[in-house]
């Protein structure tokens, strides 16, 4: 009998603890973005009185790399099925920051959103990465 009654409190003992350990490993680690040939980017769009504020911006390791920044202005009706507006694109080498901004008249009634691209070249025109982000969507009005 009294090994019964110490049975009962260390069976629920491991239990609770089995439980905890098992609800702590399904807590996924926040994900972070990795990125090849930049240290951050980052994309912005403001909509106001119908002109859309476009800027992306690069920030990459090596200076002596090539970066291309293209920000394309995607429109939806329905914030699921996106299509390009318009694409602006610039080209830098020598330099750890490059960034590009842009206005674009746009139409009530939509959602818009930037997808941005960054390709990094090093100084025998290799390829050393794609990057891509996307800005918050917004709606306007």
């Amino acid at each position: 009998m009294k090994k019964r009654i110490l049975r009962l409190p260390i069976c629920l003992a491991l239990a609770i603890c089995l439980l905890l350990s098992c609800a702590q490993a399904a807590v996924a680690p926040p994900i972070q973005v990795q990125y090849t040939g930049i240290s951050t980017f980052s994309a912005s769009l403001n909509i106001d009185g119908g002109v859309a504020d476009c800027a992306s911006r690069i920030t990459m390791t090596n200076t002596s790399n090539t970066g291309i920044l293209a920000i394309h202005l995607q429109q939806s009706s329905d914030n699921k099925n996106w299509t390009t507006l318009k694409s602006w694109s610039v080209r830098d080498s020598q330099t750890p920051v490059i960034a590009l901004e842009k206005e674009y008249s746009v139409a009530p009634g939509y959602y818009y959103r930037l997808y941005c691209t960054a390709r990094v070249y090093d100084p025998n025109g290799t390829q050393l990465g794609f990057n891509t982000q996307y800005s918050p969507v917004r709606r306007y009005p």
